[in-house]
């Protein structure tokens, strides 16, 4: 069952955060390279919530029985969806973004399944 929850927020997070909205070209010479502070303000908040996620499979498997762990599951599940909401666009295009989300993703499924 942990493998079974740990793979479908992990590919709720991924869904939500990917692609972009836009219909403008993403070739280098648009893309900027630093991202604002509003995407890192998402970034840092993303993060936490990565981190929070990953507190959770750790409390899982030291007392898989504790049914408070369904409720958490349950609420960042929900909350995983609005990630990819609150990203502006721009953000999307940013190389710098691009790679520090891909950093918490890498984060949140070595967690996933070395637990």
């Amino acid at each position: 069952m942990r493998k079974t929850l740990s793979f479908l927020l992990t590919a709720t997070v991924l869904c939500a955060c990917g692609g972009s909205n836009s219909n403008s070209p993403t070739d280098a010479t648009n893309a900027p390279s630093a991202i604002s502070s509003e995407c890192k303000e998402f970034l840092d908040g993303y993060e936490k919530y990565v981190d929070d996620y990953i507190q959770l499979l750790k409390d899982y498997k030291s007392n898989p029985t504790d049914l408070s762990l369904m409720q958490r599951a349950t609420t960042m599940a929900e909350d995983a969806k609005t990630w990819g909401d609150k990203a502006a666009p721009d953000c999307k295009d940013a190389s710098e973004f691009m790679s520090r989300q891909m950093t918490i993703q890498a984060k949140l499924t070595k967690a996933s399944f070395s637990l």
